[in-house]
């Protein structure tokens, strides 16, 4: 997990773009590496065909493509600066999840590595949208940081909306009503197993 509490989408995608060349042998960089300064930093997306392929298979999935296209039409078509908090999987996976979500491109296509030209087209120009977009990731832990990850959103960045993709306990919604953000997530648990 990053130390840093928000990351903005443009660096988080690049990571995604990243482990995505790399799961098609496009890339000899290893799973999620990117620089940070003078550092090669490895995030959590080191499995990420497992993690794909746990999330492929997973109960949870159509809450969180549902809570994926929540994210984009916040941040892309509302142009709403829009914080995605992430607890079940990496933020690669979870932007992957986002691609296939609004771009309308199966998951199970990108696993089988069997993408058609008009698919790839359709994901590349989600990814473009995306890019340019007022959206920032929390990797948030359970812990109790929650409520300051939600004042940094808030005041820090100026966020208006936030996305969990988990059911927030009490503690949690309570600091979520009290933050001045409109705060969206499951409204049952969905933690992955």
């Amino acid at each position: 997990m990053s130390d840093v509490l928000l990351i903005p989408i443009r660096f988080a995608l690049l990571r995604a773009i990243n482990a995505l060349e790399a799961l098609y042998e496009l890339s000899i960089y290893p799973w999620s590496a990117h620089w940070e300064g003078d550092a090669l930093v490895f995030g959590r997306a080191e499995f990420l065909p497992e993690e794909l392929m746990e999330l492929y298979g997973s109960d949870i999935r159509p809450t969180l493509e549902a809570l994926a296209r929540q994210v984009w039409e916040a941040a892309v078509t509302g142009n709403e600066t829009t914080v995605w908090f992430i607890r079940n999987f990496s933020p690669e996976a979870s932007i992957l999840l986002l691609l296939c979500a609004v771009s309308e491109v199966p998951l199970g296509m990108i696993l089988d590595r069997e993408l058609s030209e008009a698919q790839f087209q359709r994901l590349t120009s989600v990814m473009a949208r995306l890019t340019d977009s007022p959206l920032f990731l929390s990797e948030t832990p359970e812990d109790d940081s929650f409520g300051e990850r939600l004042g940094l959103a808030r005041w820090g960045q100026g966020a208006e909306v936030g996305i969990c993709d988990w059911a927030l306990s009490e503690e949690e919604l309570d600091a979520a009503q009290k933050s001045g953000l409109r705060v969206l997530a499951p409204s049952e648990s969905v933690e992955s197993e």
